[in-house]
């Protein structure tokens, strides 16, 4: 009998994730095509994190369509995604490229006309079995696509609260990376938030990400310049907890 062979290689991939296994994503079948492949002798299945491959046994047959559903496994996506007009009420579609290549989603998925249902994925993606894809299996080369979603790209707005009162003024006040990769604002009043509140932001946006590798502190400096640790470690802040915070920017409120 002869074994089976990998037909088309898809790889999802989110730069949110980076550096650790990205568990959002989930790619099946349509029941369509789960009668196709019955029939045609193939199947689809997941080959690694991120990684889903068809495999086919018997002769390929030209124009045949294959479509795929992809879900997205977090309520959070649209918080961290970077993608203009996304609707996630609405469902989306994907040609599926007969080449080996790299695509972005938010400049490649289209709306469908289709509202999204109950259990219905987020994009149906089709693959037309052309002789381009066919002749790339066959070869022992079978196409392979990447399918990237990027992260936004936010200022950093911190409010620090403290508990009792200090002998510090603001202008004494800053938050330190130790990494020396983030750089925030001198301290602003912002003591109609709460008594004795303060402010800073990053200089710069920085791209969101399921864990960063900076390392903050909330210190103070004496007279003598000598930096004195108030809060050891502050936390990064987290999409959508506070959703008052300005456009462009993500907040996080901190009692020391």
């Amino acid at each position: 009998m002869e074994k089976f062979r990998e037909l088309y290689h898809i790889v999802i991939e989110h730069d949110y994730f980076e550096g650790e296994s990205c568990g959002v994503f989930s790619c099946n079948l349509t029941r369509q095509s789960e009668v196709l492949a019955k029939r045609r002798g193939f199947f689809f299945r997941q080959v690694a994190a991120n990684e889903w491959g068809i495999f086919y046994q018997n002769k390929l047959v030209e124009d045949d369509v294959v479509t795929l559903s992809l879900f997205v496994n977090d309520s959070q996506f649209p918080l961290y995604t970077a993608w203009d007009d996304f609707k996630p009420t609405l469902a989306y579609e994907l040609e599926l490229p007969s080449a080996t290549t790299q695509i972005d989603a938010d400049k490649s998925f289209v709306q469908s006309q289709n509202r999204r249902t109950i259990g219905m994925g987020l994009c149906t993606m089709s693959l037309h079995l052309d002789k381009t894809v066919c002749d790339a299996a066959e070869s022992g080369n079978p196409i392979s696509v990447k399918i990237s979603f990027h992260a936004r790209s936010l200022k950093w707005t911190y409010v620090f609260i403290p508990r009792r009162d200090l002998d510090f003024s603001i202008n004494k006040l800053s938050l330190d990376d130790s990494t020396g990769n983030m750089l925030f604002s001198e301290f602003t009043d912002y003591s109609d938030y709460a008594s004795g509140a303060s402010c800073t932001s990053s200089q710069t946006e920085i791209p969101m990400r399921h864990r960063y590798g900076c390392k903050l502190r909330l210190v103070a400096h004496d007279v003598d310049e000598r930096k004195i640790v108030l809060l050891s470690s502050v936390p990064p802040p987290e999409p959508g907890r506070f959703m008052d915070a300005p456009s462009g920017t993500i907040k996080q409120i901190c009692y020391y």
